[in-house]
C-alpha cells in the first residue's frame, strides 16, 4: 500500500477560511471499535494528527508565526502509515482519504494563513507610512509657526544654505576667492551708461563693450520677430584684457559680468576672482582638480583671472601648464555658461598665450582690449573720486591745482607702472595726514574735520 501524499493541492479553494475548522466524522472511530483485535495503526495515526491539529486551533492566544511553524512540521511528518491487516478494504481507504483529505486542509489553513499575514504587513507598512507624513506635516508647520512667532533680531540669525553668488555683500571672499555680485551692494538694475559713465577713461575699451551689447541685443530682436535663431549668435566670449596694473581692469570685468547677465547670454552674472595660487596645488594631479572646481564655482558668470602669466610664468612649470590645460577644457566645454577673463601684462600675456596651442585660440580678436595708461588729468580724477567716496572735500581751487600737484609728487614710472593704484595710496596717506592735523586739537568745526588741504597732499607719501 501507498503512502499517503504529503504535497499540498494544486489550487485552495476560496472559501477554505469561512470552512474552519473543518468538521471530523466518526467514522474512522466506528470503523475501529466495531472490528475485533487491536486498534489499526492507520486509526491511531490519523487520530494523533487530528488531536494535534485541534489542540494547534484552540491555542487562540499563540503566536502567529509558531502557529504556521507547527503546521508546518505536522505537514511533513513522514512516519509510515501501516495498515492492520484486520480492517476491511474498504474501511482502510476510507481512513486514507480522511487523512488526505485533513492534509489538504491543512495546506488551504497554512495559504490563509500566509495570506493574511501578507495583508497585515502591507496594513502595517501603509499605516507607518501615514504616521510618517503626518509627523512630517507636523513638524514642518511648527517650524512655520515658530518662523512666524520669531522676533526679527532672532529671525536675522537663521541662515539658509547659500549659493557660491548669493552673498550678503557686495564682495565677500569664499576659500581664497573674490566673489562679486552680479547687481552690486545696492541691487540696482543694470544701466550699461550709467556703468560706463563712473569709469575714468578707457575709451577705447568703452566702445568696444558698448559694440559687443549692441551686436547681442540685435541680434536678440531678429530671434523675438522670428528672423533667426538663437543658436546661430552662440560664441565664445572669452576676453583678454591687457594693460599695466591699476588701468581699471578688474573694474571693467565686474561691469561685463553684469552686462553678459542683463543681455541674457549668462544666467546668474556674478564675478569670480582667481589668481595662479587659487587654481594651482602643491602636489601633481591636484591642479587639475582644483582648476576645475574653480571654473565650476564660476559657472553662470564670468572667472576673472588677473596676471593670468603667473600660472606658468616660464613656460616650464607642470603644474603650470596642467593649470592651463583644464582651462582650455573647461573654456571649450562651458563655453555657453562661462566667460573667462584673462588679464595682464601685454608682454608677459603674449608669452603665455604660446604655452598652449588651443589657448590663443579661445579667444576672439575683437574681445582682446587693450587698457591704456592714465594720464595725469585723468589720475587726478580718480583722486577726487577716491577722496569723495570716503566723504572728504577738497579745499577751493585745490581742484584746478591737482594735476600739477600729482605730476610734482609721482614720476612718469611710478604713474605708468602701478596708475590708479598709485592715487589711491596717494589719497589714503592724505587723509592720513588730514586727520593728524587736526585730531589733537579740542574745539574743531566741521569743515575743517572733512576738507583736505593742500598741504596734506604735500605731505603725503606716494607709497
Amino acid at each position: 500500500m501507498t503512502d499517503v501524499d504529503c504535497e499540498p493541492p494544486e489550487s485552495i479553494p476560496a472559501d477554505t477560511e469561512e470552512k474552519w475548522p473543518p468538521a471530523f466524522t466518526p467514522s474512522m472511530a466506528d470503523a475501529a471499535t466495531s472490528m475485533a483485535g487491536a486498534p489499526s495503526m492507520l486509526l491511531l495515526q490519523s487520530q494523533v494528527l487530528r488531536e494535534q491539529y485541534t489542540q494547534l486551533r484552540e491555542n487562540e492566544e499563540r503566536d502567529r508565526l509558531q502557529q504556521q511553524a507547527e503546521l508546518e512540521r505536522i505537514m511533513c511528518q513522514e512516519e509510515p502509515i501501516v495498515a492492520n491487516q484486520n480492517l476491511a478494504g474498504d474501511t482502510q481507504l476510507q481512513l486514507l482519504e480522511e487523512v488526505k483529505k485533513l492534509k489538504q486542509e491543512i495546506t488551504a489553513e497554512l495559504a490563509a494563513v500566509s495570506r493574511k499575514k501578507r495583508r497585515e504587513d502591507k496594513e502595517k507598512k501603509k499605516e507607518k507610512k501615514e504616521k510618517k507624513e503626518k509627523k512630517k506635516e507636523k513638524k514642518e508647520k511648527e517650524v512655520a509657526n515658530a518662523d512666524e512667532e520669531m522676533s526679527p533680531s532672532k529671525a536675522k540669525k537663521k541662515k539658509k544654505k547659500k549659493e557660491p553668488w548669493e552673498l550678503d555683500s557686495d564682495e565677500e571672499h569664499q576659500n581664497g576667492l573674490s566673489v562679486i555680485l552680479p547687481e552690486g551692494r545696492k541691487g540696482k538694475p543694470f544701466n550699461l551708461a550709467e556703468e560706463l559713465a563712473q569709469i575714468v577713461g578707457l575709451d577705447s575699451v568703452k566702445t568696444a563693450i558698448r559694440s559687443i551689447s549692441t551686436t547681442i541685443r540685435a541680434h536678440q530682436r531678429r530671434v523675438e520677430r522670428g528672423l533667426t535663431k538663437a543658436t546661430n549668435n552662440k560664441m565664445m566670449c572669452h576676453m583678454l584684457f591687457l594693460g599695466n596694473p591699476g588701468t581699471g581692469k578688474t573694474t571693467m570685468a565686474r561691469v561685463v559680468a553684469r552686462l553678459l547677465k542683463d543681455i541674457g547670454l549668462l544666467a546668474k552674472g556674478h564675478l569670480v576672482e582667481a589668481s595662479a595660487k587659487d587654481l594651482i596645488a602643491g602636489h601633481c594631479g591636484q591642479t587639475a582638480l582644483k582648476t576645475a572646481a574653480v571654473c565650476k564655482k564660476a559657472l553662470g558668470g564670468v572667472l576673472f583671472i588677473d596676471e593670468a602669466y603667473g600660472i606658468n610664468p616660464k613656460g616650464d612649470s607642470n603644474f603650470g601648464q596642467e593649470c592651463v590645460d583644464t582651462l582650455v577644457k573647461e573654456m571649450e566645454d562651458h563655453f555657453h555658461e562661462l566667460v573667462v577673463i584673462m588679464a595682464g601684462y601685454p608682454q608677459s600675456m603674449e608669452r603665455f598665450l604660446e604655452c598652449n596651442e588651443g589657448l590663443r585660440s579661445r579667444f576672439n580678436s575683437k574681445f582682446v582690449f587693450t587698457f591704456e595708461n592714465y594720464t595725469v588729468p585723468q589720475l587726478a580724477e580718480i583722486f577726487m573720486k577716491e577722496v569723495a567716496k570716503q566723504d572728504y572735500l577738497l579745499e577751493e581751487g585745490l581742484e584746478e591745482k591737482l594735476p600739477l600737484l600729482i605730476e610734482q609728487r609721482t614720476t612718469e614710472e611710478e604713474r605708468s607702472k602701478h596708475n590708479g593704484r598709485l592715487i589711491r595710496s596717494l589719497v589714503a596717506n592724505c587723509v592720513a595726514k588730514q586727520n593728524e592735523r587736526w585730531v589733537e586739537e579740542e574745539e574743531v568745526d566741521d569743515a575743517t574735520m572733512i576738507t583736505i588741504l593742500e598741504e596734506d597732499i604735500v605731505a603725503a607719501d606716494c607709497a
